[in-house]
């Protein structure tokens, strides 16, 4: 009887053992993979409730799991689920959950609920802070580029089977690495119909810094770097400083930088803030700008930005009824000095292959192609919309909900939550 009774005691131990044994690491990670892509593709109120609790279930296994065996590989996992959920959470107006969560994790600040669940354009309100308003370091200005222009670059950019995305090999998770290319503003500047759709798109750039910071400021830029995005609703941009080169060998920034919407209603705002690289305080203003279809936001070089996931449920048709709903931009970084890199592959600066021959690429024939005859690509000052940005503040608050205090110094980057 004794030895049958320690047997059944050790077959009962075994699988209580067994019961609490989490998954393997590889396996949460294949998990929370799958839980980002059901997330990005949404179309329900009930899609986002499964992917909060599978990755509640990923959270409390890798806990498990690091407690257990002691596998960092759990640990990065568990970080990723824990931001994943504390975004979701936060943005779905639990952020009290959220910030319980952080708060055992070791964080001190995160973006305020202002950013991260920010209002709708409709909605968003400026704070009640003249001063602030002075110092907004951008503009934003609608109906700048022709329809024509927009057809160019609807070609090129709208669909995610579009020229440019598939000769990148472009995607979204994981993440395409980084590339831009550049032209000298010479071949453009003044020049009309110069390079199509994509000299368009720079001289718009060119002619809201002068708008923007004045034409003394506008001469000096000698080149631009061009990239362009195509993302999901709840797909962002984490906060940070434009680079040459991704800040290899050090920061060095752009005279401005500009993002032109393709796109309305889909993905969450640009977010602009005063904070610069060599504040020991972390930004108190922001100021929101909405994708909106033809729209440019130019803001200073220096600063802090960056492109919030859209929250909630993303549109399953586009609101202005000619774009595609993900939320698709052209960027465009002038600057007064910048190495031109022509070095094998993609990647930062890379010169603008010819349009002309029959080895140019398809989607640069297409952007640079001439404009049929008479078109006009911009449109008349008289024309020109320049929209207030919203103003939001606090950028950041603490974890119990107030803003982070005036004064008090910048925490390490690792405990100041952005969710993405």
């Amino acid at each position: 009887k004794s030895n049958s009774f320690c047997t059944l005691l050790a077959d009962h131990s075994g699988a209580m053992a067994a019961a609490e044994q989490p998954p393997a690491a590889a396996t949460l990670e294949a998990d929370n993979s799958r839980a980002r892509v059901a997330w990005l593709g949404a179309k329900t109120a009930a899609d986002l409730d499964s992917v909060e609790k599978e990755l509640r279930r990923i959270l409390d296994a890798t806990k498990r799991g690091t407690k257990l065996t002691g596998d960092p590989k759990y640990r990065a996992v568990r970080d990723s689920a824990r931001q994943r959920l504390c975004l979701l959470l936060i943005q779905a107006g639990r952020g009290g959950e959220a910030d319980a969560i952080l708060r055992k994790a070791g964080c001190v600040a995160r973006l305020s609920d202002s950013v991260l669940a920010y209002a709708a354009p409709e909605d968003a309100a400026n704070v009640n802070d003249d001063n602030a308003q002075e110092r907004v370091p951008g503009v934003v200005v609608d109906g700048l580029l022709s329809d024509s222009v927009m057809r160019c670059l609807d070609a090129n950019f709208l669909s995610q089977e579009a020229p440019y995305w598939t000769a990148h090999g472009y995607a979204v998770e994981p993440p395409t690495p980084y590339f831009s290319y550049a032209v000298p503003i010479d071949a453009v500047r003044g020049k009309p119909g110069a390079l199509g759709a994509l000299g368009a798109v720079i001289r718009a750039a060119l002619r809201s810094l002068k708008l923007y910071r004045g034409a003394d400021v506008e001469a000096r830029a000698t080149v631009a770097e061009l990239w362009a995005h195509n993302r999901p609703h709840p797909s962002g941009h984490q906060f940070h400083f434009d680079s040459d080169d991704e800040g290899r060998g050090g920061v060095r920034n752009p005279i401005a930088s500009c993002v032109a919407y393709l796109t309305t209603g889909v993905g969450g705002p640009t977010v602009i803030t005063n904070q610069r690289l060599a504040d020991t305080e972390l930004a108190r203003d922001g100021w929101v700008a909405h994708p909106r279809r033809g729209r440019l936001v130019m803001f200073n070089g220096d600063v802090l930005h960056g492109v919030v996931p859209g929250r909630g449920v993303g549109p399953t048709t586009a609101a202005d009824g000619v774009s595609a709903p993900r939320r698709v931009t052209v960027m465009v970084a002038l600057w007064e000095e910048l190495r031109i890199r022509d070095d094998p592959g993609f990647g930062s600066s890379r010169p603008l292959p010819s349009p002309e021959g029959p080895d140019a690429p398809e989607w640069v024939r297409i952007l640079c192609g001439p404009q049929p005859e008479g078109t006009q690509e911009a449109a008349d000052d008289s024309e020109l919309h320049v929209v207030e940005p919203a103003h939001v503040k606090p950028v950041w608050s603490d974890l119990d909900g107030q803003p982070w205090p005036e004064g008090k110094r910048m925490p390490p980057y690792e405990k100041a939550f952005q969710g993405f």
